[in-house]
């Protein structure tokens, strides 16, 4: 069962408040670089995910509740800046 804010966030989306990115099996292989370079972080598939279409769409803005953003770098050694962040 989705819970209501789930299903909120489903709405949103489908009313066109964020954008949905496919990926492509060269998104795929930089996810599987981008894993291998952070081995002593526990990186998921999904915040990889994330970094891999960010880089992609030359993007250093991102929304999470995960502070492992705090430690991925962008080109140049840059920093994300999470908008959820203070």
């Amino acid at each position: 069962m989705v819970h209501a804010a789930g299903l909120d966030f489903l709405e949103y989306v489908c009313r066109g408040g964020i954008r949905v990115e496919a990926l492509d099996e060269a998104d795929l292989s930089a996810i599987l670089t981008l894993s291998r370079k952070y081995p002593g972080v526990p990186i998921d598939f999904a915040d990889a995910s994330l970094v891999v279409l960010a880089i992609k769409a030359n993007l250093d803005a991102i929304l999470s509740l995960d502070r492992d953003f705090e430690i991925y770098r962008l080109a140049r050694k840059k920093t994300f800046r999470n908008l959820l962040s203070p």
